[in-house]
C-alpha cells in the first residue's frame, strides 16, 4: 500500500521500496519500468547507489533527504536518466527491527514537503508489517490479546497452560512470523491494528 502523500509527490516521476531482508528483485517494490528493473538488479548497481548506502550506512533512525547534485553525477545515474529512475530523494524507515529503504525521483520536490514524506513512508511500512498479523494463528493471536491487556507473562502462561519457555518461544514465532525482531513493537503494531489505529490514519490521509 502507498499513501497518497508518495502518490502526489512521487507516481508522475517512478519511486522504489526495499526490504533489507535481501536486495534483490523480489524484495523491491517499484513503479519504475521493468526494463530498469531487470538491468538494475542484473548489473548489481544497488552496490554502488546512494539510495541504498543511504538507508543502510548512515545515522541511526528513520530519516529523509534530498540527495546532493555530486552523487548524481555517476555512470549509474547516466544510465538510470534513461529509464526515468534517477532517484534524488532518499529515505529509511526503522521499525521493530525490520528496515524499509525508499527511493524516488521529484527534481522539483520542496524541502518542506520531506518531514510529511517521511511520515507517509513510515505509514507505508508498518501498514504492510500489519500484513502479517493475517499469517498468525489463533493460538498466537490469543497470546497476543493477553499480552495487550498488559497482562505479565506468568499471567500468560497459566491462562494459556503453557510454560514460560513456551511463551518465550511463541513470541520468537511470532517476532518471526511478522518479519520483526522487538517484541514491544509487535505488541504496539498489534494493538494499532486492533483498535483501528492504522486503518484511522489511512483514512485521514485520504481525507475520509
Amino acid at each position: 500500500m502507498v499513501s497518497p502523500i508518495v502518490q502526489d509527490e512521487m507516481s508522475s516521476f517512478g519511486h522504489v521500496t526495499f526490504s533489507t531482508d535481501g536486495l534483490t528483485q523480489g524484495h523491491a517494490v517499484s513503479t519504475f519500468s521493468a526494463g530498469w528493473q531487470d538491468r538494475y538488479f542484473a548489473g548489481k548497481f544497488y552496490l554502488a547507489d546512494p539510495v541504498i548506502s543511504f538507508g543502510l550506512h548512515g545515522a541511526a533512525g528513520s530519516r529523509i533527504t534530498i540527495l546532493p547534485e555530486k552523487v548524481r553525477k555517476t555512470p549509474l545515474y547516466e544510465e538510470a536518466r534513461a529509464f526515468g529512475a534517477e532517484s534524488n530523494v532518499a529515505a529509511v524507515s526503522h521499525f521493530g527491527g525490520s528496515t524499509r529503504l525508499f527511493g524516488g525521483v521529484n527534481l522539483d520536490l520542496d524541502e518542506r514537503v520531506l518531514p510529511r514524506l517521511l511520515g507517509s513512508v513510515q505509514m507505508d511500512h508498518r501498514r504492510d508489517l500489519a500484513q502479517g498479523l493475517q499469517r498468525l494463528s489463533d493460538i498466537q493471536i490469543d497470546l497476543l490479546d493477553l499480552a495487550e491487556e498488559g497482562h505479565p507473562e506468568k499471567v500468560i502462561a497459566a491462562e494459556l497452560g503453557v510454560s514460560l519457555s513456551t511463551i518465550a518461544q511463541r513470541k520468537r514465532a511470532i517476532c518471526n512470523a511478522m518479519g520483526m525482531t522487538v517484541w514491544r513493537s509487535v505488541l504496539q503494531l498489534y494493538t494499532w491494528n486492533k483498535w483501528g489505529g492504522l486503518v484511522a490514519e489511512a483514512r485521514s490521509e485520504h481525507g475520509q
